[in-house]
């Protein structure tokens, strides 16, 4: 008696596990972030509201802005760029750093805790 590779019954198993895991998948919503703090030597410099746009320009020649859902490192003098490769940020928790300038900008929940500045 031959036997087949994969049964019905298998066949109903792996489509409800993906099913499962689709729904999983697609189902986490990301908590998109509230404020953009920008920190600099490690000491909060500034705090933007997301849903705003603005564009800060720093001494050092660094230049961060907001479209009012995303901010980003538009410029850096920095020799290396990875805080401009890291791209456009709007989830909370993200960030990137310039670490030559000692510069961060981070995207976070708003807790009330902090008053916004402009």
């Amino acid at each position: 008696m031959e036997r087949k590779l994969f049964q019905k019954k298998d066949i109903i198993i792996v489509a409800v596990l993906l099913c499962v895991a689709l729904f999983v998948f697609f189902g986490i919503k990301k908590d998109t972030g509230e404020r953009a703090e920008i920190w600099i030597k490690g000491e909060l410099y500034r705090t933007y509201d997301l849903n705003e746009p603005f564009e800060l320009s720093l001494d050092n020649e660094i230049v961060i802005k907001g479209n009012g859902s995303e901010a980003w490192f538009h410029h850096s003098d920095c020799p290396d760029k990875v805080c401009i490769n890291t791209g456009k940020l709007h989830i909370s928790g993200e960030w990137a750093a310039c670490l030559p300038n000692e510069t961060v900008l981070k995207i976070v929940k708003d807790n009330g805790d902090v008053d916004t500045v402009s």
